[in-house]
């Protein structure tokens, strides 16, 4: 029968490692977080620099395309330092899994082009976007934009509706609903995030209003 693959020895891990690394500084600057509500800026940095924020993007991209269990692992030593550190991680990680359903281009630019891109977002349908000539107009609000002080693309849930704005278009298990990834200059935040627990995430709503999304940088 064929061996089956121990992945707790599956080679290098490099993330993980200086996952470990940060841990002193994200601990001592946990306190800093939770005074401004969002994670240092600076922290926020070293950990892209680091890499966790590529652990789940596409190879073929750079990032480095980490098994679940090596996510989950760099996600637990950060949160052990610091809670709202770690679920920036999980956020700024996982929104990484967009560059594999982005067409190339959009995820070369988005993703491909600066290893230290961190990106977050709201999965919900929160947003209503219109066909325009080239793209979308988006408008919308959405709740809870974990790590959004941070980021430099941030995506929004939208419910695609047709030409007159108002019937939703069909998709293939309902209205057809898609995620856009917007520019930090196309959003607004609002100053929301005010909580006793997880304060350091910074997760505050935002909105847009008649944004336009160019075709292809969104994604089903």
């Amino acid at each position: 029968p064929r061996r089956r693959r121990d992945l707790r020895d599956a080679g290098p891990r490099p993330e993980l490692e200086a996952a470990r690394g940060l841990a002193d500084l994200v601990a001592e600057r946990a306190g800093e977080g939770d005074v401004a509500r969002a994670i240092p800026r600076d922290v926020a940095r070293r950990l892209a620099e680091a890499g966790l924020f590529r652990v789940c993007v596409p190879a073929r991209y750079g990032g480095s395309e980490r098994h679940v269990r090596d996510v989950v692992r760099v996600i637990e030593e950060i949160g052990r330092a610091d809670g709202s550190a770690g679920w920036c991680v999980m956020i700024g990680a996982t929104t990484g899994l967009l560059a594999g359903s982005l067409p190339e281009d959009w995820a070369r630019k988005i993703y491909g082009s600066d290893r230290d891109v961190a990106t977050c977002g709201v999965v919900r349908a929160g947003g209503v976007a219109r066909p325009v000539a080239g793209g979308h107009s988006v408008s919308g609000r959405w709740p809870f934009a974990s790590g959004i002080s941070h980021s430099d693309w941030v995506v929004g849930g939208c419910t695609v509706v047709g030409a007159d704005g108002e019937t939703a278009a069909p998709g293939p298990h309902g209205p057809e609903t898609r995620l856009f990834f917007f520019e930090p200059t196309q959003v607004r935040v609002l100053d929301t995030w005010r909580t006793s627990g997880l304060r350091g995430t910074g997760s505050h709503d935002f909105e847009v209003s008649d944004a336009f999304v160019p075709d292809g940088r969104s994604v089903v």
